[in-house]
This record gives C-alpha cells, sequence and structure tokens, in this order.
C-alpha cells in the first residue's frame, strides 16, 4: 500500500532519488544495499508530513512534494526518523 501523495509525487520521488544518488542521506546505503539488506528499495520521506499540507479535502501537493521537502532514506533509518518524529 503506498498512499497518495499527489499527480506530482511519482516525479518528484525520483528526482529527489536521482539528486541524493540513490542513497540514503543517513547512513549512505545504496538501492542494492537496502534490497540485500531489507528486502527494500530505498524510500523517499517527506520531512515535514503530507498531511500538514492537507486542509479539509484539499492538499498542497507542490509544497508537500517539493525536493527541498523530500529525503532519501533506507527503511532502517526512515522507521527511526519516525520514530524520533513521535
Amino acid at each position: 500500500y503506498e498512499p497518495y501523495y499527489g499527480p506530482n509525487w511519482r516525479q518528484q520521488r525520483q528526482r529527489r532519488l536521482i539528486q541524493d544518488q540513490a542513497r540514503c542521506q543517513e547512513c549512505g546505503k545504496t538501492d542494492v544495499e537496502s534490497l540485500a539488506e531489507h528486502g527494500a528499495s530505498l524510500e523517499v520521506h517527506h520531512q515535514t508530513p503530507f498531511r500538514e499540507f492537507v486542509e479539509g479535502k484539499h492538499a498542497d501537493f507542490e509544497d508537500a512534494n517539493s525536493l527541498s521537502n523530500l529525503i532519501t532514506l533506507c527503511k532502517t533509518c526512515h522507521l527511526s526518523v519516525e520514530a524520533q518524529r513521535g
């Protein structure tokens, strides 16, 4: 299951992966290493949660999915960042 992050999500996700050279920005794992260790590709994380860009039935996809709000993380680092967020 992948939540719907708007019509520009897939393109922005791919751009973030390219800009981050397909490496976790916390530990440096590559996509190949992430697949081997976690059985999952690298993930792209919203630094400011997507839900904070939603008002009623409207979401500001452009701001939520801006490259400056996205970061590439492996599954372990993503879980750690989410846990720190609370």
